[in-house]
């Protein structure tokens, strides 16, 4: 992963408001202004022309923001005199410079209004831009926003800009503990489910028996009270991204019914875009076998 050569810009003040506080960020514009010249972005109001209302934005959000393939960005632009409105979109990443939208469409772009309100939304592939890694691996805090010409300059969160996490990494598994002991029945193991923006992840489980002839492969391991095996062993559990520890009973009466082996077993989890790699576990012996029962017979 690599991240982009970064636009030649300059730059402005913008404040952006939450219900709690306002931070103030700095907006680089690569148009509108000739070279050297600062672009005067922040303070409130500003009218348009003839004394009508300047346009607004609502309801802006980014949906489908783990994918750059699927990403969009959608606002609703209102007027009350339906006249066009001149519209520059930005990011800013943590400890980056704020950058213009390059991956979505024409920046500025004249898009239409009515007094009632037409949404817009645009297609932007943020993994091609500059300050954003072209792996698309998750980024939090990534702050999105719009600025209207003639418009209040002012960002408000949810009106005109929003606060998200970008891309996605594949949940990781760690710290697989199993018996140290012989065992027998239900077996509890447990393990350590990471994943990078929260994402709820189902979990498949599966043993392998060592040494067996031929060799049967990896199998899904039946969880305890279960009348069926599941693909998935462990579903909906939301992980955290410095780890969430799982446990897991394993019904061995029913994968390894009277049977005494080695086993090993493995674990894979799944966020809704991306499996992770399968963690194994170290060896353990499993003995269902019953003792052998002594008869005496009168003969």
């Amino acid at each position: 992963m690599h991240m982009k050569s970064p636009h030649t810009s300059f730059s402005a003040s913008l404040t952006i408001s939450t219900p709690h506080c306002a931070l103030a960020v700095c907006v680089t514009s690569l148009l509108g202004c000739g070279a050297g010249t600062a672009a005067a972005v922040s303070g409130g109001g500003g009218s348009s022309s003839g004394g009508n209302a300047p346009p607004s934005m609502s309801g802006f959000t980014v949906l489908d923001p783990k994918l750059p393939a699927q990403t969009r960005v959608r606002f609703v632009l209102s007027d009350a005199e339906a006249n066009p409105a001149t519209v520059e979109f930005f990011y800013q990443a943590p400890g980056q410079p704020t950058q213009p939208l390059t991956q979505a469409g024409s920046n500025p772009a004249v898009l239409t209004t009515s007094s009632q309100g037409v949404e817009h939304e645009l297609p932007w592939n943020f993994a091609d831009e500059s300050e954003l890694p072209d792996d698309a691996h998750f980024v939090d805090d990534v702050q999105v926003f719009a600025s209207i010409a003639g418009g209040i300059q002012q960002i408000v969160l949810g009106a005109n800009g929003a606060s998200i996490g970008l891309g996605n990494d594949a949940p990781v598994i760690s710290d697989i503990s199993v018996p140290v002991q012989e065992i027998s029945g239900i077996v509890g193991v447990e393990c350590t489910v990471l994943d990078s923006s929260n994402d709820a992840v189902s979990i498949q489980i599966e043993y392998d028996i060592q040494g067996d002839v031929p060799d049967a492969g990896w199998r899904l391991a039946r969880p305890a009270l279960a009348d069926a095996t599941p693909p998935f062993a462990i579903s909906g559990v939301v992980a955290d991204p410095l780890g969430t520890v799982l446990s897991f009973f394993w019904d061995t009466t029913v994968d390894l019914a009277e049977l005494e082996h080695d086993v090993k077993l493995r674990f894979k989890a799944l966020d809704p875009v991306v499996a992770g790699s399968f963690a194994v576990s170290s060896v353990f012996r499993v003995d269902n076998n019953a003792e052998p029962i002594a008869t005496v017979s009168d003969g």
